[in-house]
Parts: C-alpha cells; structure tokens; sequence
C-alpha cells in the first residue's frame, strides 16, 4: 500500500511539474516579441536627376527655410560657380513634407540681384535698372534624393550684393502671395 501511495505521490508530482512546466512556455511565448526584418529603404525621387554634378560642400547662401504659400516651403539656397567666368548656377532645396511639386512646377522662380556696385552690371539696361533679373520655370529635379529647383548658367559680373530676392510667379507675371524672400548682404563664391 505504502509503494502504491508513493507511486501515486510521484506521479501527481510529475503531472503538476509538467503542467506548471506548460503554462511557463506559453506564457514566455506569448511575452515574446517577434523579430521583423526591416529592409532599409532610400528615399525614392519620381522626378529626373540634375545632370550636372555638384560639390558636396555648396556654398549656401540661405538655410532658414521659408513658406512661399502653403504649399511650397523652400529650405535652402546654394550658390555654385559654373564652369564659364563669372557665372553661376542657383541651387534651391524645397521641403519633401510640405511642397505640393506639382504646384510648384506651375510657376516660375524669379531672381532679383542688387548689386553694391550696379556699374560692374554687363548690360547697360540692368546699370541702369541698378539690378539683373533672372527667371527660369520652376523644373523639379532630383539632386542625392533631394528636391531641388536649379537656375542654371546665369551670368553676372559683381560678386557682392546688397540684396537679392527670390520669388514664384506665374505665366501672366503674377507673383505668388506677392511673396518676395529678401537676402541681405549676399556674396557669390
């Protein structure tokens, strides 16, 4: 009798162990957390490359970010010298968040430069203007997976302005918001 009580003791021993055992490793399974893989993604630009190649260190004029509209907030301006003497190309960074790039790709972007020196200016219309104004249709291209608008080989002899302007404008020549961005104290590369 005593053997069968012992037998019968150890067994439900075991039997206890081993539930106890079972409800530890589905408790642990269920606490566990499942390891994904996540690829790494880049940036994908629906919009075509710059076909230019363009230093890594730009030279940036302007880096304070600003809101043409709602829809079309620009980050930064880079200056970079072109190939031919005194010319250059206008590199803008536009927010990939906040810029609708099919309304900006609406207007033009128009560049206003006021020299300290309007007499150093080639033509003798922009002397006398004391300015040179450029514009270009705002083209969205892809620069290392960034969002930019280029104005590309514009030529112009002072290095040094007392103000420049950028701003949008549409085909009949009607600025956006009449909203002008005014850099003070500009100096090109």
């Amino acid at each position: 009798m005593k053997k069968i009580l012992v037998v019968a003791l150890g067994l439900l021993m075991i039997a206890c162990g081993s539930e106890e055992k079972k409800k530890n490793d589905e408790t642990a399974k269920q606490g566990e957390t499942k390891t994904e893989v996540v690829k790494e993604t880049t940036k994908t630009n629906p919009y075509p490359k710059v076909e230019k190649q363009y230093p890594v260190d730009m030279n940036i004029m302007y880096d304070e970010g600003y809101l043409f509209d709602e829809k079309i907030q620009l980050d930064e301006i880079a200056v970079v010298p072109s190939a031919e003497s005194n010319s250059y190309d206008l590199v803008m960074f536009f927010n990939d968040k906040t810029t609708d790039f099919k309304a900006l790709e609406d207007y033009r972007v128009g560049l206003i430069l006021y020299p300290k020196d309007p007499s150093k200016l080639a033509s003798p219309k922009d002397q006398k203007a004391k300015k040179k104004k450029i514009g270009k249709v705002a083209k969205v291209q892809n620069l290392e997976g960034e969002y930019v608008v280029v104005i590309d080989n514009f030529k112009v002899n002072p290095k040094d302005f007392k103000q420049v302007r950028l701003y949008l404008y549409d085909a009949k020549g009607v600025v956006l918001n009449e909203n002008f961005l005014k850099i003070a104290n500009v100096v090109f590369p």
